[in-house]
């Protein structure tokens, strides 16, 4: 089964024609065609092209000649006043790019062709769904080829799908590696990745962590296997950690108080002593919350190796609140 055909047999394009009916181009006659008068199509989904490749295919014509004919379609240019001549029909391609640069590598002055009768649209569809058929297509390419044939022509990726014989989640596994950066898909393309280790990237949703992920997998040529058990390990390292400080974050009390250092208290020190100074109409409730906050302190201090202890006295016009502390004997 030739490319044509099997592109026809995924999207039809043309009614059958009867004998009556047919000229040489709608009945699919092989015309040969100048070369100069084939434009490239304006849909074309491949940006880059293999020039070793295109070159072994332009020795193959020079020796055989072109042994599948090119799909083109008839097409008016419209003139402008730098470009008079272009009232003219001229011929888009719609399906045979790499053969039509190999015919020109191998100085061919003519090509065959079939012309079919189609719009613009199905042309776009046709040019695009007939990359997707082939094989050398870097997995980028074959990404962007699809997002396009979905937003273009709203498709579904079932539908999409359907027309290369192609299941819906292999396609949608394909868009999925869109969303790396145009850095990473370059990196991936230059050191010969699969999808697979693409694939295995997008399981990193921070874009720094990822670029550093990829540089190490190509400093240590990861296979997929290796890839994939290395991001697993490096995903569950990272729960683990974020689920320790959460779990710290939580243990931790909303108002802590930072107590002084031990050795800012020397033993040699005398007892402070602390007068309050004659308070009218003081209340006894008030001076017991005075008496308790310093108890409270002295606790804290034996629980850092310092004993304290307490003298109060109160007199008629005053209070009297000694403290001594002293250094636990170890």
């Amino acid at each position: 089964m030739t490319m044509l055909t099997e592109i026809r047999r995924k999207l039809p394009l043309m009614k059958p024609q009867t004998e009556d009916t047919a000229t040489p181009e709608t009945a699919q006659a092989v015309l040969e065609l100048a070369i100069e008068t084939i434009i490239p199509n304006r849909n074309q989904p491949r940006s880059t092209f293999n020039q070793n490749a295109i070159q072994r295919l332009a020795d193959s014509i020079r020796r055989y000649g072109i042994l599948q004919p090119l799909t083109v379609r008839k097409v008016l240019l419209p003139s402008s006043p730098s470009h008079p001549e272009r009232n003219q029909a001229v011929y888009e391609l719609v399906a045979g790019e790499r053969r039509l640069r190999a015919a020109k590598l191998a100085d061919l002055t003519t090509v065959p062709c079939i012309v079919i009768n189609t719009d613009d649209a199905t042309s776009a569809e046709l040019a695009i769904v007939e990359n997707l058929l082939r094989e050398n297509l870097n997995m980028f390419e074959q990404a962007e080829a699809f997002e396009r044939l979905i937003r273009e022509f709203h498709l579904t990726q079932d539908e999409a799908a359907r027309r290369v014989s192609m299941s819906q989640s292999a396609v949608a596994n394909k868009l999925r590696i869109l969303r790396l950066l145009p850095e990473e898909r370059q990196k991936i393309l230059q050191s010969g990745l699969s999808e697979r280790h693409a694939r295995a990237l997008l399981k990193l949703t921070e874009p720094t962590l990822r670029g550093e992920v990829l540089d190490r997998i190509i400093d240590q040529k990861m296979n997929v296997s290796a890839t994939e058990a290395y991001i697993d390990r490096l995903l569950t390292d990272i729960a683990r950690f974020q689920t320790a400080e959460e779990a710290k974050k939580a243990s931790q009390p909303e108002h802590s108080v930072e107590l002084p250092p031990v050795d800012a208290i020397k033993p040699s020190e005398p007892p402070t002593t602390l007068v309050a100074r004659p308070r009218p109409k003081v209340r006894i409730n008030d001076l017991q919350v005075f008496y308790n906050s310093i108890q409270n302190a002295v606790n804290i201090l034996k629980t850092l190796g310092i004993n304290g202890t307490i003298d109060k006295r109160e007199h008629d016009d005053e209070v009297t609140v000694t403290i001594a502390l002293t250094r636990a004997e170890h």
